[in-house]
């Protein structure tokens, strides 16, 4: 092909050119002579067919970067006519004094291209260009030809061609492999992979989807596409770090919203205990001061004399139930205190707990009696051995038998006891005024009270239950309680039965 050539000085005027180029460009000598490449006439364009201005001429590149241009494609449209004269050029740099020295010439080669030189040349750009980016782009791509069965199933898949970062992903090129053998076990993987490859190549519709390899446990992000007859192309990009922080994000997310929900539950509790504890001073204030005031008064009263003997016995009595009434307040005060700071000891031993409930049966017998209420005990006549702390128990069942009294105000409580599985119950029934469905949530709280107005009609500090129950857990079991307003109230807790042959 014929070569013209065209010395443009560092301002851009043609200073030399050969005769050829007169050809090539199809152009008058004076026309060349006097031309600038920075004042390109009307109807340059590029090789997309867009005007070309002359900051963009090779020439003016090469002018301002120093660096060579290379097949650079330009044409000149013909006045009134849709044919373009298309040329090729190449642009070097000249300097004075070697490459770092002031330019003195840029030196262009020009050729003649023909259109369909123009559309080989577009081509190979964009196959220089995807073969760039197919090498070093940011994910791993694998070009594979799909094997199908008689059925029509895909079996495996072989692999034309993939990139340096398939290579770098998977640890191997299996290029020209196949995919059974280059990646072992992928036929075993959860999620059926050649299958999918094959719906694409066949069906031709593109797949998009998040997958996890059971062989390294990474996740990857893959696309994958039809390209020619049961041939796809598929890229991955390993999303196994970013999975992992938005699971490790989730975590946290789920240990924060249970963390804000404890600490809401916590406020709640504190508030509530504050709640709680202001009633329980409020009571104790009056709890005190009744039997303290029946001490007082009594005292000066006997003080003063002019009394008969059984009057004196009679006001005595007053001041000992009263003073057994702060006794056991305190008591009550020191047994909570002592539970939450975890002093309380368990003492096992092998007892008859018969012969316990009996005993309660007796204490209790006469303040029923006092109060015209039916007390029964329905037990077993038998010796019931259990290994446990019989105090704790002694204390339990009088806490509960004391308050089925207190709230019963006619009617019955009844003591039971029911054999279950290696097991014995005890129940304690009365037919009292019941607790509701939300008091029955807090029944066991410290410092609960189910009637704590200024003018509640029954006495107590608000801790019987609550002391109940932690004992009982001591002790490995449970108070249940099963009530309804204006049926009465019942409450269990079971013991394991001692083989007998370990008396």
């Amino acid at each position: 092909m014929e070569s013209g050539w065209i010395i443009c000085d560092p301002n851009g005027n043609v200073a030399s050119y050969n005769p050829a180029v007169l050809k090539i460009l199809d152009s008058p000598e004076e026309k060349l002579e006097t031309h600038n490449i920075y004042e390109l006439p009307e109807g340059i364009v590029d090789e997309f067919n867009i005007a070309l201005t002359g900051e963009l001429h090779p020439v003016a590149q090469v002018i301002r970067s120093r660096k060579p241009v290379k097949r650079f494609v330009m044409g000149q449209k013909e006045d009134n006519q849709e044919d373009i004269l298309w040329i090729m050029v190449d642009s070097y740099p000249s300097f004075k004094d070697g490459n770092n020295g002031e330019l003195e010439w840029v030196f262009s080669r020009v050729r003649r291209f023909t259109p369909e030189n123009r559309i080989k040349k577009q081509l190979e750009e964009i196959k220089k260009r995807h073969q760039l980016l197919f090498e070093n782009g940011p994910v791993a791509v694998a070009y594979a030809k799909i094997k199908f069965d008689d059925a029509g199933r895909a079996i495996d898949s072989l692999f034309l061609k993939v990139n340096k970062n398939f290579v770098k992903l998977t640890g191997v090129d299996p290029t020209g492999k196949w995919a059974t053998e280059a990646l072992p076990g992928i036929e075993n993987e959860p999620f059926n992979w050649i299958q999918t490859f094959g719906e694409v190549a066949k069906t031709g519709k593109s797949v998009r989807l998040q997958n996890k390899f059971k062989s390294d446990k990474r996740w990857y992000d893959l696309v994958a596409f039809k390209s020619l007859e049961n041939e796809i192309v598929a890229a991955f990009l390993d999303i196994t770090e970013t999975k992992r922080s938005h699971e490790l994000q989730l975590r946290l997310n789920d240990q924060l919203s249970k963390r804000n929900k404890q600490l809401a539950t916590a406020r709640r509790k504190a508030e509530s205990s504050d709640k709680l504890k202001s009633a329980f001073l409020s009571n104790l204030g009056h709890e005190i001061r009744t039997p303290m005031n029946g001490i007082l008064g009594f005292a000066d009263i006997i003080r003063e004399g002019d009394l008969d003997k059984n009057e004196v016995l009679e006001y005595l009595d007053v001041i000992q139930g009263s003073g057994e009434r702060m006794l056991e307040i305190l008591q009550d005060i020191i047994e909570m205190s002592k539970l939450e700071a975890g002093m309380i000891e368990v003492k096992k031993e092998v007892f008859d707990l018969c012969y316990v409930l009996e005993h309660q049966f007796r204490f209790f017998k006469h303040q029923a009696m006092a109060k015209n209420i039916s007390f029964h005990f329905d037990y077993l006549e038998q010796e019931i051995p259990v290994n446990s702390d019989r105090l704790k128990i002694e204390q339990i069942i009088t806490n509960l038998l004391k308050n089925a009294i207190k709230f019963t105000e006619n009617g019955h409580v009844t003591l039971r006891v029911l054999p279950l599985n290696g097991e014995i119950e005890i129940l304690i029934e009365d037919s009292g005024p019941g607790i509701s469905e939300n008091d029955l949530k807090s029944i066991f709280r410290p410092f609960f009270q189910t009637d704590s107005g200024a003018n509640r009609k029954y006495e107590g500090t608000g801790l019987g239950l609550s002391i109940s129950q932690s004992l009982a857990k001591l002790l490995d079991t449970k108070i249940t309680v099963q009530s309804n307003p204006g049926e009465g109230s019942r409450f269990t807790f079971r013991l394991p039965l001692e083989s007998r042959g370990n008396d």
